[in-house]
């Protein structure tokens, strides 16, 4: 874990700059056996934007075991009709429901929140979300993906 350090009189509040923006960020994220990983932004997450990922997926991957939570867009009919259309190519196993460490690109995001976020303040969010995009893109996640799934 990466401890965040500031500095502040003693006996006081630090004080924390943000942007004070509502806005997010929406990631889609997998990582394979074989070291390779896709991470996707989009702008909501919906099934819409998850079937986009999901023919990303299978671009990368011909063949894939997908853990997906529980999430509703993960659910939906034109989700679930896209997987039964390739089940010969996409097998799927649901995560147990909060048990988000069992997921290992749980651990992912944890990092990407360490690393971007840690005590680094963005003048915008337009520059908080350049480099959201640039560390997903360029980090090499080095995670046994098989010791998350048989935790």
């Amino acid at each position: 874990m990466k401890i965040r350090k500031v500095w502040a009189i003693k006996g006081s509040r630090p004080l924390i700059l943000t942007t004070g923006s509502k806005r997010k960020i929406v990631l889609f994220g997998a990582l394979g056996e074989d070291r390779k990983q896709l991470f996707r932004r989009y702008d909501v997450a919906n099934s819409d934007t998850f079937l986009d990922y999901l023919k990303h997926l299978r671009c990368k991957w011909s063949k894939m075991i997908l853990f997906l939570d529980k999430a509703s867009y993960h659910k939906e009919k034109r989700v679930k009709s896209f997987l039964r259309k390739h089940k010969d190519s996409i097998k799927v196993f649901w995560f147990p429901t909060a048990n988000p460490e069992a997921n290992p690109v749980e651990e992912c995001w944890k990092q990407g929140k360490d690393e971007v976020l840690g005590s680094t303040f963005y003048k915008s969010f337009k520059d908080f979300r350049e480099a959201v995009i640039k560390y997903y893109r360029t980090k090499r996640f080095n995670l046994e993906v098989y010791k998350y799934l048989c935790r």
